[in-house]
């Protein structure tokens, strides 16, 4: 039977708090040997989800905060990521005798890679969704272990897209968890999916979000524009940059009106997170 005894727990934001509130009421305290996450304030922090954060579930519960330089001594059976910002080097998988397994925003293996929702929004997707998968050292390319999707509406911003993607995944990671424990979890080839879902993959760098900031040479339509702005609207990460506002469109006016003003205010005009690689 798969019983992990010595988890590693990796990630961010509230729905890695979710998981790892649901992973300690099935296995118990006792079973996690570490988390890595970040506190609050701290660089790879995101402000502005509510609480609990995960250093105090952790902290509540006695399990030892660790950081990445700790994983290359640590004994751990299973590493868990959700959310987390960071690759993890090849001894670190090597370490976890049960695998690595990683929740990633995007549906594999159509997503590959960072800012999906972005991606998503300039790609005029009808529908998107988030997957699990095992870790190997190319990112995001191991084998699926579940993945879930749900439609793209026509107003949706890159924000609003992400938000949703978290409320699909909690349920996605409770599911597989289950499945992984009863032996009824069913892994899929990437290759395989690729050929069945009829889809080239595609590998969304950080660095090819960075020329669609800039004012492209032809004018946009409104069409254009509006979908930019609804992309870029992904707060704290990236925000519509300055040359879009001239276009104005209604659309833009409604996003402007939903945006709280402290995050209108915070956000920056580009991404702000050059070390991550599924973002």
């Amino acid at each position: 039977m798969w019983k992990p005894e010595r988890i590693i727990f990796a990630g961010l934001r509230r729905l890695a708090a979710r998981c790892l509130a649901y992973l300690i009421e099935e296995v118990g305290p006792g079973r996690i040997a570490g988390v890595l996450t970040a506190r609050k304030g701290d660089p790879d922090w995101w402000p502005g989800e509510g609480e609990p954060e995960i250093s105090e579930i952790a902290e509540r519960h006695g399990i030892p905060l660790v950081e990445s330089k700790d994983l290359h001594n640590l004994r751990y059976d299973l590493l868990l990521s959700v959310l987390w910002e960071r690759l993890f080097p090849g001894p670190v998988l090597e370490r976890a005798t049960l695998g690595a397994i990683n929740l990633h925003p995007g549906p594999l293996p159509n997503y590959r890679g960072c800012f999906t929702r972005v991606h998503a929004i300039l790609n005029a997707e009808t529908e998107f969704g988030t997957s699990i998968h095992e870790m190997e050292l190319k990112p995001d390319m191991g084998d699926v272990l579940g993945r879930t999707e749900f439609p793209v509406f026509a107003n949706d911003t890159a924000r609003s897209l992400d938000a949703r993607a978290m409320s699909y995944a909690y349920p996605l990671f409770c599911e597989t968890w289950q499945r992984l424990v009863d032996g009824s979890v069913i892994r899929e080839n990437q290759a395989d999916l690729t050929r069945k879902l009829g889809r080239q993959p595609r590998y969304f760098k950080l660095a090819s979000l960075e020329p669609l900031l800039s004012r492209p040479s032809a004018p946009l339509t409104p069409d254009e524009a509006d979908r930019h702005y609804r992309a870029f609207s992904f707060y704290p990460k990236v925000a519509p940059p300055g040359w879009l506002t001239e276009y104005r469109t209604p659309s833009m006016a409604e996003q402007d009106a939903v945006m709280k003003p402290d995050a209108a205010a915070s956000a920056t005009a580009g991404p702000v997170e050059p070390r991550r690689q599924h973002s």
